[in-house]
């Protein structure tokens, strides 16, 4: 049974004092807390230091985000991560900063999950390779859980998904050949977060599409489904790169083609919308 921790958000003091800056250390040093006091801690002291509310000069709630934060982080880890797991290894030995929030480092160890191929359970399952592959699947399930609570369970689906028995050599045929085309959307997807070029968008999202439609035909409930369905609406959202060095605007005409070669009618907002 988790302690309470109620003494922590029993603040009576002003925005400056002190005794607000230990209340905040306090937050953050107690290791063991639920959801929900972390949360009912995070809004007592956010109304003690906002600057709207207080008169201050923000510094204080800057650190109560902070420690909100690293407070999940910490729950996050015992819920689903071993002693001395680090969620940034996979994203540093990619080549990106460690201050980047959570939606890029999902997508980052997502793209390490695809061009290692970890979605096929032979080469997940390989016993020389299988602390890397460990790795590289806790953080994505790390990051995805700490970006959208309810994406942790899709993933999951997603990575623990087999090779469906089929009724006949038909079926099987049609379903290797859907999930094909929904993991050369995965491929595609992964592209794009790394060089923004909307070409590379209208390819992920017509190959996950079309993947998606033939999964439902001869599986419906196959659980690759879930993730795609969730990576078609992220094509809309600045991928990483933009999010990391963004692209100038030479950049963006070139990463942009002709109306003449689009392949699909999907059209990502991403950097239509400054124009």
């Amino acid at each position: 049974m988790l302690r309470a921790q109620a003494a922590i958000i029993e603040l009576n003091v002003k925005p400056e004092d002190d005794a607000l800056r230990n209340a905040i250390q306090r937050f953050l040093s107690v290791p063991r807390r639920s959801e929900a006091e972390i949360i009912r801690a995070y809004r007592r002291l956010c109304k003690e230091t906002h600057p709207d509310l207080s008169g201050g000069s923000g510094e204080l709630f800057v650190a109560v985000q902070q420690a909100f934060r690293e407070a999940l982080a910490r729950l996050d880890a015992r819920a689903g991560s071993p002693e001395g797991f680090d969620p940034y290894e996979v994203i540093r030995n990619e080549g990106y900063p460690e201050q980047l929030p959570p939606r890029e480092c999902f997508l980052i160890s997502l793209m390490r999950y695809s061009a290692l191929g970890l979605y096929s359970y032979r080469v997940r399952r390989n016993p020389e390779l299988q602390k890397r592959n460990t790795r590289v699947v806790r953080s994505v399930a790390y990051w995805a859980r700490a970006y959208d609570r309810e994406l942790l369970p899709v993933f999951q689906a997603f990575d623990e998904t087999q090779l469906r028995p089929l009724s006949s050599t038909a079926e099987m045929q049609r379903y290797y050949r859907a999930r094909r085309v929904l993991l050369d959307g995965l491929h595609a997807f992964s592209q794009y977060q790394r060089s923004g070029r909307l070409s590379t968008a209208d390819v992920a999202a017509d190959r996950l599409r079309k993947g998606i439609v033939g999964l439902e035909r001869v599986a419906p409930g196959d659980r690759s489904l879930a993730l795609a369905r969730r990576l078609v609406p992220e094509l809309d959202l600045p991928p990483v790169c933009a999010g990391v060095a963004g692209l100038t605007g030479e950049q963006r005409r070139e990463a942009e083609p002709s109306p003449a070669s689009r392949s699909s009618n999907y059209s990502p907002r991403r950097f239509r919308s400054s124009r």
